[in-house]
């Protein structure tokens, strides 16, 4: 039996010292993606001091799934199988789900969960986090006109939701600026017991295993093929370069840019475009740099795994990756989104002062471990119950 009566989540808890608290978290489905990863590293660390969870999602699983990460974890995972398009959402199911399950917090990740945050706040208390403004990404990721439409119906849910996280300061300016948001910021954070760099012998072995056979500096770009990762700019970058002076690799998950980034480099040598990668990190262990082009990002998880590797980055200069990099002045180089001629000059003063010393990198990293992460949402889930206590 849940804490909270399900006629409001305003009324007193049940007395019971030995009660450990109980969070439910809702996604839409566990693919492969930051937020899920973010969701991971929130999660792995929550047993550790007094928490349990368990996972609801709205859709069966992709291919490329991290179900197998959560349950190797021994997460319960329940499914509703709902189509991604069908707008019915079985609010009696949930809430039965909540009330057999004894959860004690409900906390969302993505649109069509914070829409059932959004209707059970009434019910349990509930946090969302946001993973990007939804009036910057969406109509790089759909259109203007059907961006701006998703980017309204997501902002009505999380209006209606009190306890909202933003991932970084940049994004917690542009909610409040933008939409009338207030939020809270907690960093995004990833496992740096997972990442390493890579000996010169470990960059050589894993090339020839991942079939990168170059002896050219590698340079690579992570996330999915779309106008928001612009991975295009790149890809008119590297040819800019003179002949020989690097490899280009390209990885993420297929897109909308992805044949156009395919044509773009046919005939180009050493340019690498391999979508529905699993993971990017081998490729980030056998790189020499790491390039992110994105237009927009709410916080830049593949540029905190490529420092905890040891990379120094070459970053679009958007807000937050500007506030990634102020642990460590000096060491990103930034270009003007879009601009192919100002970051090959760029990449041209990286590739010259290689080898990097992946010390300072590997330092900055330490500032966004998921333990910390965790351990900031466990502050507000806690602060949760000793205001509805």
């Amino acid at each position: 039996m849940a804490r909270w009566r399900a006629l409001g989540c305003d009324t007193a808890k049940l007395k019971d010292e030995n009660h450990v608290t109980k969070v439910l978290f809702v996604v839409s489905s566990l693919r492969i993606c930051g937020p899920v990863v973010v969701l991971h590293g929130i999660a792995q660390h929550l047993r550790e001091t007094g928490f349990e969870a368990s996972i609801l999602t709205l859709s069966p699983e992709p291919k490329s799934s991290m179900r197998g990460d959560f349950e190797a974890l021994g997460f319960d995972i329940s499914c509703l199988g709902l189509k991604k398009r069908n707008p019915f959402i079985p609010l009696r199911k949930i809430r039965m789900h909540i009330e057999e399950n004894g959860v004690d917090l409900l906390h969302s990740h993505g649109p069509r969960p914070d829409l059932i945050a959004s209707k059970l706040r009434n019910f349990l208390p509930v946090v969302t986090t946001i993973h990007g403004n939804p009036l910057e990404d969406y109509p790089l990721r759909f259109g203007k006109v059907a961006g701006g439409l998703a980017a309204r119906w997501h902002l009505k849910s999380l209006k209606a939701i009190r306890n909202r996280v933003s991932i970084s300061k940049s994004d917690e300016a542009s909610l409040a600026r933008r939409a009338g948001l207030s939020t809270t910021v907690i960093n995004n954070g990833v496992d740096l017991n997972a990442l390493s760099s890579a000996s010169s012998a470990e960059k050589s072995a894993l090339r020839h295993q991942l079939g990168i056979s170059s002896d050219a500096p590698v340079v690579v770009v992570a996330g999915t093929f779309s106008p928001r990762k612009d991975q295009a700019t790149a890809i008119e970058a590297f040819k800019r370069l003179p002949a020989g002076s690097a490899s280009l690799v390209l990885v993420g998950h297929s897109g909308p840019c992805l044949q156009q980034c395919r044509e773009a480099a046919k005939g180009v040598g050493n340019l690498h475009v391999l979508p529905d990668v699993e993971s990017p990190i081998p490729f980030m262990r056998l790189a020499d740099i790491y390039l992110s082009t994105s237009m927009s990002e709410g916080f830049g998880l593949n540029v905190v795994e490529a420092l905890a590797c040891g990379l120094p980055p070459i970053l679009s200069d958007i807000p937050p990756h500007r506030e990634l990099l102020e642990p460590g002045p000096g060491l990103a180089k930034y270009f003007t989104p879009g601009d192919a001629d100002e970051l090959a000059t760029q990449l041209l003063r990286v590739l010259e002062s290689l080898p990097s010393d992946p010390t300072r990198s590997v330092e900055i990293s330490q500032s966004y471990s998921s333990k910390l992460m965790s351990q900031r949402y466990q502050q507000l889930y806690r602060s949760l119950d000793k205001a509805i206590g």
